[in-house]
């Protein structure tokens, strides 16, 4: 618990409109928000959050650049602070938000990463299956590529989520909303072994989670899975990795195979069929710069 957002923090994530809000849309903003209590107290700050000032969060942007914090971390770690602010405000614990009209970095959009099939398949794989974390690690990397998960929607799936043959799971999506997705056989298969065969011997406190932590026993938090995708990734050579990167993949790996965008845009439970078209351009174009770098017909390498 931060000392600095522990108490209007609590008023804020209880509103009604922050219910329905993802596991990994909460966590992202209390880390956040944690982090910029963690640099007002080294600044000698006193008080809680309704104390902040203007000044404090500007220095807090200045901070972050000297760091060499991407435009878009910065970007979005602003987008947090004013969100909290204007909430307070609006709901009457603030006479003035101290964040109004700060200006935060442009974010930039960039090409998304996406692996090819043959890098998919070996970070997949990559896993110790003789290990209790590695066939659990094994069904997490499976199911965010067979059902394009996001981190949040993978950490919140309980066994219950399965029909009885394994080869669908029926979910809370983002934004709280319903969602049915295919399971693969593979996938299926692992889920099975998985929570009949394994599972129980990592689970010491009943947990009804998929994916138990080692830690607690309860759920794998956003950051165990985000740094197990990093380091399964690092170790077959991918570097600056994130689990989103399995989801764009598919995508792009449907697109490629002919599948309709109606279909993937379905399978990716995107409101707008823009939304997934942009998916695949810029996954499709990060594949073609990775093939031409790459290939052994394209690339100079003897």
């Amino acid at each position: 618990m931060n000392p600095i957002f522990n108490t209007y923090l609590n008023t804020y994530l209880a509103l009604a409109k922050n219910k329905v809000k993802s596991p990994g849309s909460i966590y992202t903003e209390t880390q956040t928000l944690y982090r910029f209590g963690d640099y007002l107290i080294t600044q000698g700050f006193k008080g809680n959050e309704l104390a902040v000032s203007r000044s404090d969060i500007e220095n807090y942007i200045s901070h972050l650049t000297k760091l060499e914090q991407s435009p878009n971390t910065i970007s979005t770690a602003l987008g947090i602070i004013k969100t909290f602010y204007y909430t307070l405000t609006c709901e009457g614990y603030l006479g003035i938000n101290p964040s109004l009209a700060i200006m935060g970095p442009k974010k930039r959009v960039e090409p998304c990463k996406v692996l090819t099939i043959s890098q998919s398949k070996a970070l997949i794989e990559s896993p110790d299956m003789s290990t209790v974390v590695g066939v659990r690690d094994r069904v997490m990397l499976e199911l965010l590529y067979s059902c394009a998960l996001r981190r949040s929607e993978i950490i919140a799936l309980k066994i219950k989520n399965f029909d009885d043959d394994y080869r669908r799971i029926q979910f809370k999506g983002k934004g709280n909303k319903e969602a049915v997705v295919p399971v693969g056989k593979m996938a299926a298969h692992l889920c099975k072994f998985w929570i009949n065969k394994v599972r129980p011997k990592l689970d010491k406190k009943g947990s009804d989670a998929l994916l138990p932590s080692v830690f607690n026993g309860g759920a794998m938090d956003v950051t165990q899975v985000y740094r197990a995708v990093r380091d399964y990734a690092k170790a077959q050579g991918i570097e600056k990795i994130s689990p989103h990167v399995l989801r764009y993949s598919i995508a792009t790996h449907l697109d490629e195979d002919g599948v309709d965008v109606k279909y993937i845009q379905r399978f990716l439970r995107h409101e707008s069929i823009e939304t997934t078209t942009r998916y695949i351009n810029q996954g499709y174009q990060r594949l073609q710069s990775i093939h031409h770098q790459t290939h052994p017909r394209e690339s100079k390498r003897k």
